[in-house]
Order: structure tokens, then C-alpha cells, then sequence
């Protein structure tokens, strides 16, 4: 990967893109559930904004026909992804103090 003042993030996702794809066209390697790989590497290349794990982990939940629930806003608009509502800054310690 090329490291240098111009580089871009657009070319840092195609790089990326290019690495994994060579690895799932090299006949010498066998990559463990290449279709789920695959379609991480479609959503990578079509949501930039979203990093290469996010897209394993919506591509991984689609394919298993499970949701992945996140905290995360950018992951929760990958296909298959769904946000969880923000945890309450009080947290309720479950203990009724009516009196």
C-alpha cells in the first residue's frame, strides 16, 4: 500500500479492494467462506464510508439471515445492519425506592 502525503482514502479502499480480491482469485489459497468475503468486498467498495470489518460482520449477518445490531451509525446503514437506541446516562440499578 502506498504511504505518501497524496494518498487518498478513495485510494486506500481500492487498494484494499484489490488485496482481497487477488487473495480470492489466487488458486494456491482457499479462503474459508469466500462468499461472505465476497460480499463484504461489494458493500466495502460500494460504502466507502465504511470500514472493510464492518462490512465482514453486515456480510457475515446477511448471509446467516441474522441482523447485526450495532452502536455505531455508520454500520448501522450497511444492508443487514440495524442501530441500538443509546444507553441511558442514568443507569437504572433495578432497586425500587418507593417509601
Amino acid at each position: 500500500f502506498r504511504d505518501h502525503p497524496g494518498n487518498t482514502i478513495r485510494n486506500t479502499v481500492e487498494e484494499i479492494a484489490f488485496a482481497f480480491s487477488a487473495f480470492l482469485e489466487t488458486r494456491e489459497l482457499e479462503v474459508h467462506q469466500a462468499d461472505i468475503v465476497e460480499e463484504a468486498l461489494y458493500l466495502f467498495k460500494d460504502r466507502p464510508w465504511a470500514g472493510f470489518a464492518d462490512c465482514m460482520h453486515a456480510a457475515n449477518a446477511l448471509h446467516g439471515s441474522r441482523t447485526l445490531f450495532t452502536f455505531d451509525r455508520k454500520a448501522a446503514r450497511l444492508p443487514g445492519a440495524a442501530r441500538l437506541p443509546e444507553a441511558d446516562t442514568q443507569p437504572d440499578s433495578g432497586i425500587d425506592t418507593m417509601t
